[in-house]
């Protein structure tokens, strides 16, 4: 339930952010009449890809500086053992 609460939150925040950048893209649409459900859908599906796509690039950062941020830490636990003795 937390997971799925965190994953709402994430969606929020990546909804609002491409939210306008798509705001035109309606506008556009409805000026020209062709506003309709599929392309309802389409927006709703490229923007569901969108943040998925971000999540991604954002994990593999996550994770690239928590192996950074662990390499730093076991360095720094050598120098205190060794400093020790």
């Amino acid at each position: 339930m937390i997971a799925l609460c965190l994953v709402l939150a994430k969606l929020q925040r990546e909804f609002t952010h491409i939210q306008k950048e798509y705001y035109l893209y309606y506008e556009i649409q409805k000026l020209m009449g062709r506003f309709s459900m599929n392309t309802t859908f389409m927006v709703i599906g490229f923007m569901i890809y969108q943040i998925l796509k971000r999540s991604k690039e954002n994990s593999i950062l996550i994770a690239k500086n928590l192996q950074r941020k662990k390499v730093i830490l076991k360095k720094n636990l050598i120098k205190r053992i060794s400093s020790r003795m």
